[in-house]
């Protein structure tokens, strides 16, 4: 049988073209998701069918390259080649073999099909792909071994796994429903891969394109975003955990909702809300901030608890606490008590910090963060026994110089420093170096308590014992 048209503006006279052209709108139809002409009362093919026996099986009436092609007030709206179509007896189901040049087209765009074989079922108006179907729009481009398409609810379900591409990325992921008028999936368990969009990749400060790997137990994806439920993304620079990660793939920002895990070689976090602008090259953690920062001997990207923040001991609760037994070598003893004091050891143990917001530019050249929410800090030693505190309004990181600034509430001078040697304390503001072995610090308005050794004290000048009388 030769290839023929159908136009649904006016059918073509001609038994032949009357037969292919009524299979063709049936069988194609929901593709176009336009409406299928009704089969009513009698039966349409009672003069074609073929003597019973001939074809075989339950299939009624066979055509062999079939040319479809459904028209909307002029406008091609849906298109296919087929290499044969056999209507069953109970004129329910179509059964097509070799779909080729598949296109349906709509106020949403476009999208190109095609499969080895498909079947139509006229009552619930779906067309079902069993060995594999190639789907691509200017959203994906895709490829699923089963593909329902419904025209009843205008939407295609894969009920299994689909790979390929998804919003510029790659895709691999199970369970995916398109819907066709809002141009949204959803699905999943999920993994995707991409690059920033080109926008981002040519502002100055994104001299790298590194992709970022993102998988989830669910996605909700429209046309400009992608929605991850118990997401995953890293750049393998960074770990980003959240129950929610919202990925604007046009601006290349993600922002998760929480609680959010935030790994990096350096430093963990954890934090109600974080978003990532990857085209600034900056990070905003908000909302009940805890940041470990990692000894040098841990720098590493991998994922690790993060402990809870230890508040300060009461001081009278820590006075009536056991004294600490006494080391045989004194000297070892104030070794490790001035280390205490010493920013040479700061790098040599972890320390926590909490605030109720971090705002760090992680770029090359700017590297600068602001914590702000009276923040607060604290570093324990190995042994248990020895640590260090600070508590400011604000603190100002400057990742170029490697200096924090520590400011006080305004009108106020409450900046703080206090450890467990007794030293305490309180300054308008203080600057410390965190370049490793520099020893350089500075502040304004200091005032408090430095406890100095007995061996430091001048033996003459030694407070004499108080004697009695008014």
């Amino acid at each position: 049988m030769s290839r023929s048209n159908n136009d649904h503006s006016g059918y073509r006279s001609g038994r032949k073209a009357r037969v292919i052209g009524w299979v063709g709108g049936i069988a194609i139809g929901l593709v176009a998701m336009t409406a299928v002409v009704p089969i009513l009362g009698k039966d349409a093919f009672a003069g074609y069918r073929e003597p019973q026996g001939v074809l075989g099986g339950e299939t009624g009436v066979r055509m062999e390259d079939v040319g479809f092609r459904s028209y909307q007030k002029g406008e091609l709206v849906a298109q296919a080649d087929l290499d044969r179509v056999d209507v069953r007896r109970d004129r329910q189901f179509f059964d097509i073999q070799g779909v080729h040049n598949g296109l349906v087209i709509s106020k949403e765009g476009r999208i190109d099909f095609e499969a080895p074989s498909a079947t139509y079922d006229q009552i619930v108006q779906s067309l079902r792909f069993g060995a594999g179907v190639k789907l691509k729009s200017d959203d994906f481009d895709l490829f699923a071994p089963k593909l329902n398409l419904s025209q009843l609810h205008k939407n295609l379900q894969a009920p299994g796994p689909v790979t390929g591409q998804l919003k510029g990325g790659t895709v691999s992921a199970m369970n995916l429903k398109y819907t066709m008028d809002k141009r949204e999936f959803v699905g999943g368990p999920i993994r995707w891969q991409g690059v920033p969009p080109k926008e981002v990749q040519d502002t100055p400060l994104a001299q790298d394109k590194k992709p970022w790997h993102i998988e989830g137990g669910g996605v909700k994806s429209n046309q400009n975003t992608l929605i991850w439920t118990n997401g995953r993304a890293t750049d393998g620079e960074v770990i980003v955990k959240a129950p929610r990660i919202e990925q604007d793939r046009k601006t290349e920002v993600l922002t998760c909702t929480g609680p959010v895990y935030y790994f990096s070689k350096k430093v963990n976090l954890v934090a109600d809300k974080a978003v990532i602008y990857r085209k600034e090259k900056r990070a905003v953690l908000t909302g009940n901030v805890r940041m470990l920062v990692k000894p040098k001997s841990a720098v590493d990207l991998t994922e690790q608890e993060i402990p809870p923040f230890r508040p300060e001991v009461p001081t009278e609760i820590a006075q009536n606490r056991p004294a600490a037994p006494q080391s045989a070598e004194d000297q070892q003893q104030k070794d490790l008590d001035e280390a205490v004091r010493s920013s040479k050891t700061v790098r040599d143990y972890p320390s926590m910090v909490k605030a109720a917001e971090i705002d760090y530019v992680y770029a090359e050249g700017r590297r600068r963060g602001v914590i702000t929410g009276s923040p607060e800090a604290y570093q324990e030693f190995s042994d248990g026994k020895r640590w260090r505190r600070i508590y400011a309004f604000r603190g100002v990181y400057d990742g170029e110089v490697e200096t924090l600034r520590l400011e006080s509430t305004p009108q106020k001078v409450d900046v703080r420093m206090n450890n467990s040697i007794g030293d305490d304390l309180k300054g308008d503001w203080f600057v410390v170096s965190t370049k490793e072995d520099d020893e350089e610090w500075e502040g304004d308005k200091v005032t408090g308590v430095f406890m100095a050794d007995e061996d430091e004290l001048p033996k003459d000048k030694k407070t004499p014992p108080p004697t009695g009388g008014g």
